[in-house]
């Protein structure tokens, strides 16, 4: 199995130096995400990957991005990508609000390890195995770009020269193939996907995959298979959504 940064960094070399101008000019402020383990990833039994839609801000700048490629060193770069959410930060400075998205995260990672559902105010007060639970984490998007429905809450989107935007964005879906860069990279044992909006065909790029139909509970729960692989892949709505159901 080839390292993340093995698999990666070259898939990023590709997308820059197809959108050189594009990046510079677009006016779309962020790097492009790349999908990594907590401190503890490979641990985690099971191991397990938790893929969102997109990233809501990001440390790396479309600048460090370019900086990176023009240097051929993406040591920093990928260090700041890993950095931005971290176990530490969910225990520490984010234990009183971590949102719904990473909230969610936490309970399910606890519950599949331990079958204990916590509350979200028992969260602040984990055993010390839980937390350790916690640096298990994979963290994985469905898009390396962010869609327009975030930047236009981050208020960048008017600013943001949507020729170039979508040039970027089907250049990147044309580079990157979002399971099977993760299951190349990571081996995970099992993926949840928070989100429903993206195809089967562009998430399964590259890969045989079967949609266990059996196992389906309307879109709150898709299961899949890969040839070549034990993984399980669960697919669901994004958890902003899940407030929602009755």
């Amino acid at each position: 199995m080839k390292s993340r940064d093995e698999i990666f960094i070259p898939l990023l070399n590709t997308f820059v130096s197809l959108n050189l101008k594009a990046i510079e000019n677009s006016g779309y402020p962020w790097g492009l995400f790349v999908p990594y383990g907590f401190s503890q990833y490979y641990n985690g039994n099971p191991k397990i990957f938790y893929v969102g839609i997109d990233t809501y801000y990001w440390s790396n700048k479309s600048t460090d991005l370019l900086k990176a490629y023009n240097t051929q060193d993406y040591t920093h770069y990928l260090c700041v990508n890993d950095a931005t959410v971290t176990a530490e930060r969910l225990l520490g400075e984010w234990a009183y609000n971590k949102g719904p998205f990473w909230e969610f995260i936490c309970k399910m990672q606890i519950y599949i390890r331990t079958g204990i559902l916590k509350s979200t105010d028992e969260l602040r007060s984990l055993t010390k195995h839980e937390e350790n639970i916690l640096h298990e984490i994979g963290y994985g998007n469905m898009n390396a770009i962010e869609i327009p429905r975030t930047l236009q809450k981050e208020g960048y989107w008017d600013y943001i020269s949507q020729n170039e935007y979508w040039q970027m964005v089907n250049s990147a879906k044309s580079i990157f193939q979002p399971i099977k860069n993760i299951l190349d990279s990571y081996n995970p044992d099992i993926i949840i996907l928070l989100g429903s909006e993206e195809s089967d065909e562009y998430l399964f790029d590259g890969l045989t995959y079967h949609h266990k139909k059996k196992f389906d509970d309307d879109k709150w729960r898709k299961l899949y298979t890969v040839d070549g692989s034990r993984v399980k892949i669960i697919k669901t709505y994004h958890t902003n959504v899940f407030k929602y159901k009755g």
